[in-house]
């Protein structure tokens, strides 16, 4: 099986939200963009709440810690997004970034432990990635 092609792009932050502390990358698997194809799927209101949260946790300094956000779901070393009661954006905190990695719309109240241990894989995957990114960027 070869090696995924990952690669990692910036979301760009409107001015009007102040000075930016912490960047926000999203995953680009095999020229897949794996959560913004989702989230460009969503409604107008939708998409325009998902902003401002991810907005917020660019320029408020340990935002990700908001009643809006969850982090460290089932002990896992990842948060989630959560718009609406049945969709899920997952992000990892890396360093002074953020990395938005997977997307999930679930049909009942919750998903079984083995979706969180294979999202776990993927974002080590992705975080180690990332880490060579960001290593490369300097």
């Amino acid at each position: 099986m070869t090696k995924p092609k990952i690669k990692f792009g910036q979301i760009p932050i409107p001015v009007e939200y102040g000075p930016q502390f912490h960047k926000i990358y999203h995953v680009i698997r095999n020229d897949r963009l794996i959560v913004l194809e989702k989230f460009r799927d969503l409604d107008d209101s939708t998409k325009a709440k998902i902003k401002n949260l991810i907005s917020n946790m660019a320029t408020i300094k340990n935002y990700y810690r908001s009643p809006d956000i969850i982090y460290s779901i089932h002990g896992y070393k990842y948060g989630e997004l959560r718009p609406l009661p049945h969709r899920f954006f997952f992000f990892r905190k890396c360093g002074n970034n953020y990395i938005f990695f997977a997307y999930t719309e679930k049909k009942k109240n919750s998903l079984p432990n083995r979706f969180y241990q294979d999202l776990d894989r993927k974002r080590i995957e992705y975080e180690e990635e990332f880490k060579k990114f960001i290593e490369r960027s300097k």
